[in-house]
């Protein structure tokens, strides 16, 4: 019987260099890829009608964003800020803002999420993976901005 838990890599950039990468879970990796955006009925037609006037509603509640993944985002929110009013994503971007979003692998910033990282800090990362138990999955990468 296989044990071997799924690590999926998330790489995002700003366009000048700096980059993060992360380790994200087999469940938040298949939120983050979901083709289905979750923009509710009402709003999809207040963006298509309103297209052309510039009055669009770009901004709607996730919902469907798993529960443990919303409450992991909610805890790391909480570390900062006084209250939480849910995940919230935007259209045409949605699956880059669930990859900024979503949080590493055991919600440990420290070992699995890493800023304007040099080459030998992300191999330790995905060594510091394989040592609790992960597989990292390399055929696939998310590749996204940091804005």
């Amino acid at each position: 019987m296989n044990n071997m838990k799924i690590a999926h890599i998330v790489k995002l950039t700003d366009n000048d260099g700096d980059l993060q990468f992360k380790l994200v879970d087999q469940d938040t990796w298949n939120w983050i890829i979901m083709e289905n955006s979750g923009i509710p009925e009402p709003t999809k037609r207040i963006i298509f009608s309103n297209f052309f006037t510039g009055k669009i509603v770009s901004r709607w509640e996730d919902k469907l964003c798993p529960d443990s993944i919303r409450e992991r985002i909610k805890t790391k929110y909480l570390e900062n800020y006084d209250s939480f009013d849910g995940v919230f994503i935007t259209y045409g971007s949605w699956d880059n803002d669930r990859a900024l979003l979503a949080p590493p692998l055991e919600d440990n910033y420290d070992l699995f999420c890493r800023d304007y990282s040099r080459t030998i800090d992300i191999i330790n990362m995905i060594e510091n993976a394989k040592a609790k138990g992960y597989n990292v999955e390399f055929e696939h990468e998310y590749v996204g901005l940091m804005y």
